[in-house]
């Protein structure tokens, strides 16, 4: 489901990157960029140079679970998870 959801984000993001790319190169000044633009400079996604490993997979988890828990000490919120490890941020009152 995830590769189906990837492959159609990479598809419109195709689709967009082309007509970006076809009204610059209408409108590109060939006097100050004489090398007409490549479809690649519109993309806003580029697939991963490598896919990252478990290590790698782990520490972004772990990131973005510190961040959330930030916010939620933020927000003054709770943690509902039966087994919830306390935040990694020390809560401050004003």
């Amino acid at each position: 489901m995830l590769e189906r959801h990837r492959a159609r984000e990479q598809r419109l993001d195709a689709r967009t990157a082309q007509i970006t790319w076809i009204l610059a190169e209408i409108h590109r000044n060939k006097a100050e960029r004489p090398a007409p633009y490549k479809l690649e400079d519109f993309l806003l996604s580029r697939p991963p140079a490598h896919e990252p490993t478990d290590d790698e997979r782990k520490a972004r988890s772990e990131a973005m679970l510190q961040q959330v828990q930030m916010l939620n000490v933020l927000f003054k919120g709770k943690d509902l998870r039966p087994c919830a490890s306390p935040p990694a941020v020390a809560e401050t009152t004003p």
